[in-house]
């Protein structure tokens, strides 16, 4: 397989009593463009009664469904919460991502996925003008504790 840029790409997984944390490192050529992000999915008591909360902001299921395919945008955000009836309650917290995206097509499942760019929303494509640009080395986590 060719790639235009040569680079290495660590994940480093470590579990503590409450919390599953994720490390990403990224060393590559300065001036590789990159889009990065994770896909955890969580299980839900398909009766739509979790909510997803931010800062500022609760998402409801629903809401994550009508969006269809596209998946639900949350952006500028480095920390989210799933509210579930049947506890715990599950927290996810990044460092770099800066945004996540929301995805399910059914009602007992959702994915909540951080990731450093969406896609652009007119035509769904990845170019350039829509990733980052490495400055060598570049650090990410993410975080999933239970509440």
């Amino acid at each position: 397989m060719f790639w235009p840029y040569d680079f290495t790409f660590r994940k480093i997984i470590s579990v503590s009593k409450n919390a599953l944390k994720i490390n990403f490192e990224i060393t590559s050529e300065k001036g590789m463009p990159y889009m990065l992000g994770y896909h955890p999915s969580f299980k839900l008591t398909g009766f739509d009664t979790e909510i997803i909360k931010t800062a500022d902001k609760e998402i409801t299921l629903k809401d994550i469904l009508n969006v269809g395919s596209a998946a639900y945008k949350v952006l500028n955000t480095d920390e989210i919460i799933l509210i579930k009836n049947e506890l715990p309650n599950v927290k996810i917290t990044t460092k770099n991502f800066n945004n996540f995206m929301l995805w399910t097509e059914v009602n007992n499942m959702v994915c909540i996925e951080p990731i450093t760019q969406y896609p652009l929303l007119e035509t769904q494509e990845y170019s350039e003008k829509n990733m980052r640009i490495s400055n060598g080395k570049e650090y990410f986590y993410v975080t999933i504790s239970t509440l």
